[in-house]
């Protein structure tokens, strides 16, 4: 309800009739999922993160935006991350939806790698959610390659042929290096 004061200081003699609203909230952390699997052992550098959006207003189910960043441990297993080697989305506009999924940026991420993951969202006011906790995930370690031949105990010729297997399916031989001691 409201009154109005005139250029002479004088108040109108009623109130408007009361008008009701409610305050917009923030939308709450969404739920963040990295969907490619196993987490442990991404087989992609360009793995897919699923955003969900969480807002307690009920026109505010769906999100207008999100953003998802990207963090890289500086060295595996040191529990130092950085944005460095990472990735950043930017506000991406979403036009309301109720999830969204996005790839990271293809020649961005590495082979053998942990990474963690957050998204903030932002409702139809405007209003962006805090960052969302982390989701952990690493990339792809190649093995050690298997079934090698010639074994530790054979005599072979001054030229002999190496063989080998990859460790597993995941793995693909690009290049190889081959240590020989005397």
């Amino acid at each position: 309800r409201a009154k109005t004061k005139d250029s002479g200081q004088a108040w109108s003699t009623s109130w408007s009739r009361w008008e009701f609203f409610k305050p917009n909230n923030v939308p709450s952390q969404p739920t963040v999922i990295v969907t490619d699997t196993p987490t442990t052992d991404v087989p992609s550098l360009s793995p897919s993160i699923s955003v969900h959006h969480n807002d307690i207003d009920p026109a505010d189910s769906k999100m207008y935006a999100y953003q998802v960043v990207v963090e890289k441990e500086s060295t595996l297993g040191s529990g130092s991350w950085s944005t460095t080697g990472g990735w950043d989305s930017g506000s991406v506009d979403t036009s309301g939806s109720l999830a969204a999924t996005k790839l990271v940026s293809s020649g961005t991420l590495e082979w053998g790698c942990s990474y963690r993951v957050k998204a903030k969202t932002m409702d139809s006011s405007g209003s962006w959610s805090s960052f969302s906790g982390y989701s952990t995930f690493q990339t792809h370690i190649a093995g050690a390659p298997i079934n090698l031949s010639p074994t530790a105990s054979s005599v072979v010729a001054v030229a002999p042929t190496f063989t080998g297997a990859r460790a597993t399916t995941a793995d693909y031989i690009t290049s190889y290096q081959i240590l020989v001691y005397d």
